[in-house]
């Protein structure tokens, strides 16, 4: 659809133009999804062209682009059939070929770069006022590109800033690419990055475009505990996971939401938003296209379209009168004058509301002196959610404080869960030096024997010993060194869980069957006569708390939950949990330190009875020791 709209005089702007006698019509291209499925956006559209409109006329106020009459231009790039962004390419050179003096649009980030792409070649300006990917701030690539919405970077920021003001540590980042990519991915990593340079550890991070994600998010913030969630949306999808997540009992008092989009949540908005657009209704109470939506909260798109209105006109002021040349120039689209176009000229920083002087700064994107969080309140007479606004100072680099603070449903902050921490030994840790000893200890034990068994390969009590079960031994100490190497500290990857898992039950059976014909052996010495007969029982003690050992340790190890899927504990260092809870965790430290003492002290109390059987070879003590070991 394209069509011309002249402005319509009223008490601010047209008056002021009225006065000249000779206009010269100045033509600005409106590109925007006016016949976009739903009454919503559909009305955030189209009023859209009324606040453009009412921009332009305060800024003729204040004096700029006097004798002016500018028009606007509409450029439809919806098409219910067509996912594309063809219609927002045809829009904007059709636009161009009416020979427009600026562009307004378009209606969102995937859109804007397609259409930026486009006027800046020909050096014609742009403003978006619901655009905000970060993309976009690339003056390389957008250099006559200019917005006042807030931009992906500074919602990431002030997610940021929110979540260290309530002292949470946990956050799950949801994004919602139904209708786009670009702005939610770049607000994403935006508020990761931050986050992770705060020590905020992100829970999980999924995408969602249908209502098919919905059972898997729930399950997700189940399992990692997430109370504490970031969602950035730009589709009413996003309120459909509201309802579910309500509907299935996760959505508590004791859970918070932060939803950030450029509609549903405003991090850096200016708190001039009512005034603006009560005074417009006041004055054109017959131009609300949809009287439901007459709601300021509901509609606040139109301070930022007035924003891109005003702005528009200022800098296309301030290039006339810089360049000393004439508004049929600019009307012309002269080519002269619009080789000194410069972003710097639409660096607007006041306005005709006080509440809304804004700035856009060096890379085109909006820069406000404060921030406006909305919290969604429940009416407890009609059961319908209100918005209600909180101002907050903090602007880029300065710490967030509420002058009216957000009101909780129970009276208190919601508190995210405890970080899950893997209690497995480290070296700081007083487990962990109990492991480490032990196993130098064992390391110690093997290494010994190994050099006392080949230094006397020859002596006639190494040659008795069974080879099978020494190297059965030999092969289980290995397997249970590179359990313990992998079970110190925190896995980086799943496959370490299984490894050490699975290394721990071959350690386990290895000794077992080690054990075996070892105490066949030490029960035939004992009854032979050169052995004497100290006594059958002391071997079977000695021989049944190392077969008990073995099988406890085998059987917990067996026993233990372990999680289908491995926990993702933390993004941001691919930490994974191994086992479903921490007491099973602590168990496992447990089970390490038990085998290794159990081996030990049964491995020395057969040692000396050994010892004391065979003392009529005599053999040194290092063989005796070895052997039995």
């Amino acid at each position: 659809m394209s069509s011309t709209v002249t402005i319509v005089a009223n008490s601010t702007g047209p008056a002021t133009a009225a006065s000249f006698t000779n206009l010269t019509t100045v033509q600005y291209g409106l590109l925007l999804p006016f016949s976009i499925i739903g009454t919503w956006w559909r009305s955030e559209f189209v009023i859209a062209a009324d606040a453009v409109l009412y921009g332009i006329a305060h800024a003729q106020a204040a004096g700029y682009l006097l004798g002016a009459n500018v028009t606007l231009a509409l450029a439809d790039e919806y098409s219910a059939t067509d996912s594309s962004l063809r219609r927002t390419v045809f829009g904007v050179l059709d636009l161009l070929q009416q020979n427009v003096s600026a562009v307004i649009g378009s209606g969102f980030s995937d859109a804007s770069k397609a259409s930026a792409a486009i006027t800046s070649v020909v050096h014609v300006p742009q403003c978006s006022f619901s655009s905000s990917t970060a993309d976009l701030s690339f003056k390389g690539q957008f250099p006559l590109f200019f917005r006042t919405a807030d931009t992906s970077q500074m919602l990431g920021r002030s997610m940021t800033r929110v979540l260290l003001y309530y002292k949470w540590q946990r956050v799950a980042v949801l994004t919602d690419s139904s209708a786009g990519t670009s702005f939610v991915q770049s607000a994403a990593l935006e508020l990761t990055t931050s986050a992770s340079r705060a020590n905020v550890a992100i829970t999980m991070q999924l995408d969602f475009a249908d209502e098919s994600m919905f059972a898997t998010i729930l399950a997700m913030l189940t399992e990692t505990q997430s109370r504490i969630v970031a969602l950035f949306n730009v589709s009413p999808v996003a309120a459909n996971l509201l309802q579910f997540l309500y509907g299935a009992g996760w959505l508590a008092p004791d859970k918070a939401i932060m939803g950030a989009s450029t509609y549903f949540f405003m991090a850096s908005g200016p708190t001039g938003i009512d005034t603006i657009l009560a005074t417009y209704l006041a004055e054109h109470p017959d131009r609300v296209p949809l009287p439901q939506y007459a709601n300021p909260s509901a509609l606040g798109g139109f301070y930022r379209a007035f924003g891109c209105g005003y702005a528009m006109t200022t800098g296309l002021h301030r290039l006339v009168t810089d360049n000393n040349s004439t508004l049929d120039a600019l009307a012309a689209r002269d080519a002269t004058l619009y080789s000194a176009m410069k972003l710097r000229y639409f660096n607007a920083t006041s306005s005709p509301f006080s509440e809304y002087d804004f700035t856009i700064d060096t890379n085109g994107d909006l820069s406000a002196p404060n921030m406006t969080l909305q919290s969604l309140v429940r009416n407890a007479t009609s059961r319908a959610y209100e918005f209600v606004d909180h101002v907050v100072l903090g602007p880029d680099g300065c710490a967030l404080k509420l002058i009216n603070p957000v009101v909780f449903p129970n009276g208190y902050v919601p508190q995210d869960a405890p970080t899950p921490v893997l209690l497995n030994p480290t070296i700081h840790s007083a487990s962990g030096v109990i492991v480490a000893v032990l196993t130098g200890l064992t390391l110690l034990f093997t290494l010994f024997t190994v050099v006392v068994f080949t230094l006397r390969r020859r002596d006639p009590a190494v040659r008795a010993t069974s080879r099978l079960s020494t190297n059965l031994l030999h092969l289980a100490v290995l397997c249970g060194v590179s359990c313990v190497c992998l079970y110190y500290g925190v896995p980086r990857a799943a496959w370490q869980c299984a490894a050490r898992r699975w290394l721990l039950r071959l350690s386990s059976g290895l000794v077992f069957a080690a054990t075996l014909p070892k105490a066949f052996r030490v029960y035939r010495l004992l009854h032979s006569p050169v052995g004497g007969q100290p006594g059958e029982w002391t071997m079977v003690k000695a021989t049944a708390t190392i077969l008990a050992v073995e099988l406890a340790a085998f059987g917990a190890e067996s026993a233990s939950p372990v999680l289908p899927e491995f926990v993702q504990l933390d993004l941001t260092t691919a930490h994974v949990g191994c086992y479903a809870s921490d007491q099973w965790a602590v168990l496992k430290v447990g089970i390490v330190i038990v085998v290794n003492i159990g081996l030990i002290v049964a491995g020395l109390y057969l040692t000396y009875h050994t010892r004391a059987i065979a003392s009529r070879y005599n053999d040194s003590s290092a063989v005796f020791f070895s052997r039995a070991f």
